[in-house]
C-alpha cells in the first residue's frame, strides 16, 4: 500500500502479519512527508532500515548489540508494557532509521541541522554509527498530535545528536 509518492507501508511494518492501526497511520502518514521532503534536499531515494517496532523487534535489536530505546518513537503510539518497571509506555509518535545510496549519512545529519527547515516538523533527527553501519533517526514532533498538557508527560529529548557508538553515548 503506497503512503506518499516514494514509500510503500512494508517498508514500515515489522512484518506481513503486523496490523497497522488508524494511529499508526497518522504517525506514518506525516513522517513519510518529512522523508520526502529530505528525499527532494539530497536528490536521492531514502531507503527505511527500520520503521514500526513491536517488542519481538525491540527484543531482536538488543540481542544483537544494538541499544535501542525503551521509550523509542519507532512503537508509533502502541502501547509497550516493561514488566521490570510495571509501566506502560504509550507516547511514541513515530519513527524510522534511513539510509542513502550515494550521500554520505552525516553530510545529511549536517544539512538538515544546519538548514533548520524541517525543524518544526522532527521530533528527533540522530545520526548514529556503530562500527562500520550508519544511519538517520528521524521521528515525528510530538507537538504536531498533542496538546499541551500532554506533552508534559513525554520524555524530554534533544532534537539533533550524534552517536559514535550504537547509541551509547551522544553528543550535540
Amino acid at each position: 500500500m503506497k503512503i506518499t509518492r516514494n514509500f510503500e507501508m512494508d517498508e514500515f511494518v515489522p512484518s506481513k502479519n503486523y496490523e497497522v492501526t488508524d494511529k499508526n497511520m497518522v504517525f506514518l502518514k506525516y513522517l513519510c512527508v518529512t522523508l520526502e521532503y529530505i528525499r527532494v534536499l539530497i536528490n536521492e531515494p531514502v531507503y527505511i532500515t527500520s520503521g514500526i517496532r513491536d517488542l519481538d523487534a525491540y527484543f531482536d535489536l538488543l540481542n544483537r548489540g544494538y541499544h535501542p530505546s525503551e521509550t523509542s518513537d519507532h512503537f508509533f503510539g502502541n502501547p509497550v508494557f516493561w514488566p521490570d518497571t510495571g509501566k506502560y509506555y504509550t507516547m511514541s509518535v513515530g519513527a524510522a532509521d534511513i539510509v542513502f545510496a550515494n550521500t554520505n549519512i552525516l553530510s545529511v545529519y549536517e544539512q538538515v541541522k544546519k538548514q533548520g527547515w524541517l525543524d518544526e516538523r522532527i521530533g528527533q533527527f540522530l545520526y548514529e554509527k556503530d562500527g562500520s553501519v550508519e544511519w538517520i533517526h528521524v521521528s515525528n514532533n510530538p507537538k504536531d498530535f498533542y496538546q499541551h498538557s500532554m506533552l508534559e508527560l513525554f520524555p524530554d529529548r534533544k532534537k539533533y545528536l550524534k552517536s559514535f557508538n550504537g547509541g551509547i553515548t551522544w553528543e550535540e
